[in-house]
């Protein structure tokens, strides 16, 4: 397994002001058809004009979250980091 990565080693646009969300352990995206995605080891965060997430996670993978999402739920500490 590769080395984790940390949220100062994403690389990604300036302009993006990614936040830093690497307390969290796992943020879970429900949906309304009772669906679930999950992320592990979130690191970072970026909110879209389209209110859409990207999400960068400590293994270097990329994701995106479409806004029809009805609720998240996570686990981190501090409990809130925005």
């Amino acid at each position: 397994m590769s080395e984790l990565i940390k949220f100062q080693d994403i690389k990604v646009p300036d302009d993006w002001n990614m936040v830093d969300i690497s307390s969290e352990e796992y943020r879970s995206y429900h949906y309304l058809n009772d669906t679930k995605y999950t992320i592990q080891k979130p690191i970072a965060l970026k909110i879209g004009k389209d209110h859409g997430h990207r999400v960068i996670d400590a293994y270097g993978i990329s994701h995106y979250i479409k806004p029809e999402w009805k609720t998240i739920s996570w686990k981190a500490d501090p409990h809130f980091v925005i």
